[in-house]
């Protein structure tokens, strides 16, 4: 209605907006999808990271870390986050395929999906800290690894229970700084931004992707941890600190 160009979109189902984007594609406005992933076929060009590689580097990670401690066998709990994205369940599967490394047995003792509201995460952090008394990893979507941290400490479990999230968001930067969170793979979400206007630009300039660039392109995966997170400033991570958004609602007429 707004007689827009193009659309850059960041879809949270891997389906659901399959009829839209094809509707918006028959009037000839591109759809380039950003950061999550999309099935529809009318879709122009994708600039994201595959999200099986998040949860591969989460998995990498718990590998070498219960490694250096030396340990046989490892307990974990595993929140992907909503069953029904295009993301959450790549990330277990990633996760699964980097934990065949370990040399040891690797116990997922559970699987909890879930909204990522942070109330419906914290619930299902609760119960697991209840359910089982003996967990050496928590891998969650980034808000269940922001808001474990309080529980963990409240029960005392912040010294046994190492937590590791799929991804970063801008509160765990500090916590992995300070050690309360272990590790987050990034999907450097502000380049991720960069590369879909440019990959946007390169259409309406008459570009074909897939042909004259790659259809899908974005950048590499680094794991922070408390080790190597100066080496990614904050504002390369999320852009400026000071950043908040505004919003105007106006009564119709």
């Amino acid at each position: 209605q707004q007689k827009v160009d193009g659309i850059i979109l960041g879809s949270i189902s891997y389906a659901a907006l399959d009829p839209v984007v094809a509707e918006i594609t028959k009037k000839k406005i591109p759809v380039v999808e950003v950061i999550n992933d999309i099935q529809a076929p009318e879709i122009a060009g994708k600039a994201l990271v595959s999200f099986f590689d998040m949860g591969k580097h989460a998995g990498e990670f718990v590998v070498a870390d219960a490694k250096a401690a030396g340990k046989k066998d490892i307990n974990v709990v595993f929140l992907p986050g909503p069953a029904g994205s295009g993301w959450a369940p790549d990330t277990l599967d990633g996760f699964n395929d980097a934990i065949k490394q370990f040399d040891g047995k690797v116990n997922i003792l559970a699987v909890k999906w879930g909204d990522t509201g942070k109330n419906v995460q914290l619930d299902l952090i609760e119960n697991s800290l209840k359910t089982f008394p003996k967990i050496d990893y928590l891998v969650a979507n980034a808000v269940a690894a922001d808001a474990a941290v309080g529980p963990l400490a409240e029960t005392g479990r912040n010294k046994s229970v190492k937590v590791v999230s799929t991804y970063i968001i801008p509160p765990l930067y500090d916590k992995i700084k300070k050690g309360t969170v272990a590790a987050a793979p990034s999907d450097l979400t502000v380049t991720q931004g960069r590369m879909a206007v440019d990959t946007m630009v390169r259409i309406l300039n008459g570009q074909k992707a897939g042909k004259d660039f790659p259809f899908r392109a974005g950048p590499n995966i680094p794991t922070l941890t408390q080790k190597n997170i100066d080496q990614y400033p904050y504002e390369l991570l999320f852009g400026p600190k000071d950043f908040r958004p505004e919003f105007k609602v106006e009564p119709k007429k």
